[in-house]
């Protein structure tokens, strides 16, 4: 198997991943910035060999759940 091949599947089952044991599935979520108020939702998730979460939004920009929950507020439906 070509290297270009592998990296491809690779990326393919980190997105794929299930969500390890105790973390949120936070895809679909709207948050807005504490400090400039942007606003973003989380389109997609990639999860690391050792089983850290990353969270993409969907204006560009990649998150952990600690940047989101240290310096971002959820919105409630409503709110969006």
């Amino acid at each position: 198997m070509s290297i270009e091949k592998r990296k491809r599947e690779n990326e393919e089952l980190r997105k794929n991943a299930p969500m390890p044991d105790g973390i949120e599935d936070l895809r679909g979520i709207t948050w807005r910035n504490k400090y400039n108020f942007n606003v973003i939702t989380i389109s997609e998730s990639t999860t690391t060999d050792t089983g850290n979460v990353f969270w993409l939004a969907d204006v560009g920009g990649v998150y952990s759940t600690r940047d989101l929950n240290n310096h971002w507020n959820r919105l409630l439906e409503e709110e969006e």
